[in-house]
């Protein structure tokens, strides 16, 4: 299954508390993530990493220039840049090992190196101060074959 096909999986709850991008991923802020991850789990799939995104709103001008018909209708442009202060701006991302371990170790593992990996970095604190609330995260899963 793909990565979108296994988020629609994902209890409408869940998905309600995700950001949306155009290609039907979801990224969920700091806020909701471990809710996500709990659910997860709960689904059995694997974390095998995440990436950050930035969300930018778009004003009205910048949108009415955009001729595509699903940019049309999006809010916000997401960027894997994240700009933060002290010269720290960059992409930011983790990616888990399995290491030959079972199945059920590596979900339970994978989720608490993505929870450790989110916390220890903290960029919501990083980031250029209006930015704070822009910053989502992005997860890459797998279901058992």
């Amino acid at each position: 299954m793909s990565v979108i096909e296994l988020e629609k999986s994902l209890s409408s709850n869940i998905r309600e508390l995700a950001f949306v991008a155009n290609n039907g991923e979801l990224a969920w802020n700091r806020d909701s993530i471990a809710k996500a991850i709990d659910e997860i789990v709960g689904n059995n799939y694997l974390i095998l990493g995440g990436e950050v995104w930035m969300l930018f709103p778009i004003d009205e001008n910048i949108r009415l220039r955009l001729t595509s018909g699903t940019l049309k209708e999006t809010k916000y442009l997401v960027s894997g840049e994240v700009i933060c202060e002290n010269e720290l701006t960059g992409i930011y991302g983790w990616t888990y090992k399995t290491n030959g371990k079972n199945w059920v170790e590596c979900v339970h593992k994978s989720a608490q190196e993505s929870l450790n990996w989110i916390i220890e970095n903290d960029l919501e604190s990083k980031v250029v101060k209006e930015y704070k609330n822009n910053i989502y995260y992005n997860l890459t899963l797998r279901a058992k074959e």
